[in-house]
């Protein structure tokens, strides 16, 4: 079992490396230059697939090796974690 896990989270960390290796000019022009409304664009898509693959590995972790998925959907937790932090800074 644990071999399908390592090969889930391989397979996506290659999807994630794919990504960046297909807009690494890009990841590399905005870096000297302020990107314009298309450069953001395509640096938005790039950050939220990113994401998406982080997401996915956790998920298999979750599902695989801890037999626990937090019922709680991402846009919850994203507003009790924004939560949390507007707490700690006050």
């Amino acid at each position: 079992m644990i071999e399908k896990v390592i090969s889930q989270v391989n397979f996506e960390i290659g999807q994630i490396d794919q990504l960046l290796k297909s807009y690494t000019d890009i990841l590399y022009r905005v870096q000297e230059d302020t990107p314009d409304l298309v450069e953001l664009t395509a640096l938005a898509s790039v950050l939220h697939s990113f994401y998406n693959g982080l997401e996915k590995i956790f998920l298999v972790i979750a599902k695989k090796v801890d037999k626990n998925v937090p019922k709680d959907t991402p846009a919850k937790v994203n507003q009790r974690a924004g939560s949390d932090i507007h707490v700690q800074t006050q």
